[in-house]
């Protein structure tokens, strides 16, 4: 069985390609960080985006 995890970035300054994080965002990472700490990923999927 394989699970999908689909995670939109974090709370961002813009749209723009060079948007950056908030603090509010730099947090939410943060605590998706600790979500993930413990689950084997085999691949991730990311934008080139700097919010992603």
């Amino acid at each position: 069985m394989k699970t999908y995890y689909i995670v939109r970035h974090c709370q961002s300054n813009g749209q723009s390609e060079d948007a950056y994080l908030t603090p509010q965002g730099i947090a939410q990472s943060h605590a998706l960080a600790q979500f993930f700490s413990g689950i084997h990923l085999n691949k991730i999927i990311s934008s080139p985006y700097k919010r992603a």
